[in-house]
């Protein structure tokens, strides 16, 4: 599985395989990685500047798997995302670098083995992006005598950001476009490579403090594009974007990989 980031953003890409393997073959898959992978690990965590490490026990796997447990917060269809990312080998970097959001003590004291008195329970929480849908994940720890478990984890899906005025205008999502023509014809791309893969490029306007990204892929032959101001990001159609834009990033993946424009429009008919 690959994930990279937008501006702050994980992105994450689902197995494309996932759809050949039935729902419980994909749960087996997942209690394995736990048992085998997981289960016993610690994760360093932020909680209001002192490092703390949480412990990934069967209690975490329990709950990770169990939609009923995290119901209230969650739907089905966030509850699948991250069933799925963790099939897809990613669900350490799902839990990672999270950021600190509250802390609680016990407010259920006796309801079960995990609601004590002296108990504390820490919250944390990141958004990433998968399958072009923005999620908010948080994360529960629970602090025991002076020990963190990692407890539960769920996604819920939020609104698009082209509803956020601050990253997107109302008249138009190519807020770069108002400015596209201050861009000098050969313009610098910062390139990165995200794996042996997958190209990363950003043309920036420093107008509006926002970035244009362009994630190719080259065995696939294909082009994502995302406009980020480095905190939240939106998925753009190639369709949507300045034509001038695209003449930028496409000369430069050529430049780079070889690959030309009308070869990455095959890859994307097939």
């Amino acid at each position: 599985m690959s994930v990279h980031k937008i501006g702050q953003i994980e992105v994450f890409e689902i197995d494309q395989n996932i759809d050949q393997y039935t729902r419980k073959e994909r749960e087996e898959f997942i209690n394995e990685l736990f048992k085998q992978e997981y289960q016993g690990k610690e994760i360093k965590y932020l909680l209001n500047g002192d490092e703390i490490n949480a412990l990934i026990n069967n209690t975490t796997k329990h709950n990770f798997r169990s939609y009923q447990h995290s119901g209230k917060y969650e739907n089905k269809k966030g509850f699948k995302t991250r069933q799925d990312i963790a099939f897809s080998g990613d669900y350490l970097n799902l839990i990672e670098d999270m950021s600190y959001d509250n802390t609680k003590l016990e407010l259920k004291i006796g309801q079960n083995k995990y609601h004590q008195k002296n108990n504390k329970w820490h919250y944390f929480t990141k958004t990433i992006l998968c399958n072009q849908k923005i999620y908010t994940i948080n994360l529960d720890i629970l602090e025991k005598n002076k020990k963190y478990y990692i407890y539960s984890i769920n996604a819920k899906e939020v609104e698009s950001l082209a509803k956020c005025q601050r990253l997107v205008s109302t008249s138009s999502i190519n807020i770069i476009s108002n400015h596209v023509t201050d861009l000098q014809k050969n313009l610098e791309i910062p390139v990165d490579w995200i794996d042996d893969y997958t190209l990363k490029l950003e043309i920036k306007d420093s107008v509006n403090q926002l970035s244009t990204i362009a994630v190719c892929k080259t065995l696939k032959k294909s082009m994502e594009f995302y406009i980020t101001d480095g905190q939240q990001v939106e998925s753009i159609k190639e369709k949507d974007l300045d034509a001038q834009l695209l003449h930028q990033f496409y000369e430069k993946v050529e430049e780079i990989t070889g690959l030309q424009k009308d070869q990455f429009q095959e890859g994307m008919q097939r």
